[in-house]
């Protein structure tokens, strides 16, 4: 199993590079803009104030926690499209390593090697965890050195945001590899996937903006983000539920594989 969880990186080696690259260095430029932007506290807190007046950056962004330290701020915008990025990257990469190959024939060689499709789907699980966590692991890295420079980024919300955004790319890629299991195409796979993606941008949004659905961010990965507040509150517990339930999309995902013909 580790063979092949070793060539499924090796193989995508490149592109996952940049796209992890894309998303970190997003995130890195993240701090110093808004300490150029917004230099003292009490702009932020005015700026925040503002912010609050609508409700259509809220739809788009999500909250905007007061008083609007620097992390608050960061987790706000910087944050909001890193997720994006990164679901974009799951799905273009779980739908690929997770059906594409049984399309493009690629598959049929490690099948020839005794690898059934549990053992394929579960490694290609097993590859999107690491990539996960080592994304997850650098983003956490990053906000802690950029912690040492500037105030209001304490490393307790740097580690929320590293495990949170950890959780999300594994669980799109999760749901990615189960469409590929369901879905006839590797392309409806990543049809259903998006499709996913936009719902959790629209259960966000509503929960922004109406109090009796904030219920919503639960069925939301990017909804997630406002349960644990990184930079606020820093609820480690509520992943907890969560980890729970992109395990059981995994397993989901694994046992589909095992009772379906092979590249249908």
């Amino acid at each position: 199993m580790s063979s092949l969880i070793r060539l499924n990186l090796r193989l995508s080696r490149v592109s996952n590079t940049v796209w992890m690259i894309s998303v970190l260095t997003f995130l890195a430029i993240g701090p110093p803009a808004f300490e150029a932007y917004l230099p003292t506290s009490t702009e932020r807190v005015a700026f925040v104030e503002q912010l609050n007046l609508g409700s259509a950056i809220s739809v788009l962004y999500g909250p905007v926690y007061e008083p609007g330290t620097l992390g608050q701020l960061i987790m706000w915008e910087i944050a909001a499209f890193i997720m994006v990025i990164g679901a974009i990257w799951m799905i273009v990469y779980g739908t690929r390593i997770g059906r594409g190959d049984e399309e493009s024939g690629g598959s049929e060689f490690v099948a020839a090697l005794g690898y059934s499709g549990e053992h394929r789907t579960f490694a290609a699980l097993s590859t999107i965890g690491i990539l996960s966590l080592l994304t997850g692991a650098m983003a956490t890295v990053i906000l802690i050195g950029f912690g040492h420079q500037y105030d209001e980024l304490p490393t307790e919300g740097a580690w929320s945001f590293g495990l949170y955004f950890a959780l999300l790319l594994f669980t799109v890629g999760a749901i990615a590899v189960l469409f590929g299991q369901i879905m006839p195409t590797a392309g409806g796979a990543r049809s259903m996937s998006l499709g996913i993606l936009g719902l959790a941008f629209v259960f966000r949004g509503i929960a922004s903006v109406n109090d009796d659905f904030e219920w919503l961010r639960w069925l939301s990965y990017l909804g997630w983000l406002d349960l644990v507040t990184p930079y606020t509150d820093n609820d480690l517990l509520v992943m907890v539920p969560l980890l729970v339930v992109a395990l059981l999309i995994g397993a989901g995902a694994v046992y589909t594989s095992g009772r379906r013909d092979f590249a249908t």
